[in-house]
């Protein structure tokens, strides 16, 4: 990716990726960034010196240089995420400031963090999509089935969805309020738990379908049985249980996976989380499931068949 890609107009509905995120998957996150973007080289050290231009190579191709001022790159970016202008000239300069540019060097080192790959990973795709080649969605209405199709799905680069999800008051049928339903969990120390049979619909729904005359009948029937979940659904009763088994591991989450009901026909997507044991099991029991129902929330991840996210970073509405 180039400069150019930073100044690239970006979408209204994403200024949210400004904020500081509840969850958000730092080895995945460079992972995808590596991959889609593939960056020639990790900048350590730019140095900038009597106030000229210095020679910066963002993510692009080995033999593609631009030269820009580093200031003027950021500032393309601070110029759709104006919260971040205040942090980024003491974050690049090390708290050190130039009295006299004649005499005086500036050595400016870049900062990496998830949140900003997880920028400049969404410029990215925005390029890709003003030169014809769409792998995104920005998902306002989960029932729509547009974002979830096969063809979508399966298509190269893997397809990034970033999923704006109602809360208690906002939705309207055929979408239903966020209803994260946790099925199992990897806790330090103790192993895979499940959890899906601790939730509230577990009595009702019965055995997991595995196996239908058709691939139309079976998916029917697991939309019946998560329905069951979905219909019962309590977001105080599934907080406590989760924290309850937590409590019991006495050990923080590696992974989490939840079922996230997207219609009211029982439809759902499958959202794997990996925490990697560096949060609390609050943002996944209270943050997520209490709050995320009452206020909705705001998902990113890249789309798998079923379908099925890797979720990279999640926001609070």
């Amino acid at each position: 990716m180039t400069v150019s890609t930073a100044a690239a107009q970006l979408p209204k509905e994403l200024l949210w990726l400004a904020d500081a995120p509840l969850f958000i998957d730092r080895k995945q996150g460079r992972g995808v960034y590596d991959a889609v973007v593939r960056p020639a080289y990790k900048t350590t050290k730019l140095t900038d010196t009597a106030g000229n231009d210095v020679k910066v190579q963002v993510a692009g191709k080995a033999t593609t240089e631009v030269k820009i001022s580093f200031s003027s790159f950021w500032q393309q970016v601070v110029a759709f995420f104006p919260s971040l202008e205040g942090k980024i000239g003491g974050e690049v300069s090390g708290g050190r400031e130039a009295t006299n540019r004649q005499q005086m060097s500036t050595e400016l080192v870049p900062i990496e963090t998830p949140q900003r790959q997880l920028l400049l990973l969404t410029l990215h795709y925005i390029q890709l999509h003003q030169q014809g080649q769409s792998r995104f969605y920005i998902v306002q209405d989960p029932s729509n089935e547009v974002w979830r199709t096969t063809g979508f799905i399966r298509a190269l680069p893997r397809g990034l969805v970033y999923l704006e999800l109602p809360g208690q008051d906002d939705a309207h049928s055929p979408t239903v309020p966020t209803m994260l339903i946790p099925t199992a969990a990897e806790f330090e120390g103790v192993g895979v738990e499940e959890l899906y049979t601790k939730m509230p619909g577990y009595e009702t729904a019965g055995p997991y379908p595995e196996k239908a005359e058709s691939p139309d009948a079976l998916r029917e029937a697991r939309r019946k049985y998560w329905l069951a979940y979905q219909q019962a659904f309590s977001a105080g009763k599934t907080m406590c249980e989760l924290e309850k088994v937590a409590k019991t591991a006495k050990g923080r989450i590696r992974w989490i996976d939840y079922r996230l009901p997207i219609t009211d026909q029982g439809d759902t997507l499958h959202l794997h989380v990996v925490p990697a044991g560096e949060f609390d099991t609050g943002v996944f029991a209270y943050n997520l499931i209490k709050r995320g129902f009452k206020h909705g929330l705001r998902i990113v991840g890249t789309l798998k068949s079923e379908p099925d996210l890797n979720v990279l970073a999640i926001y609070e509405r």
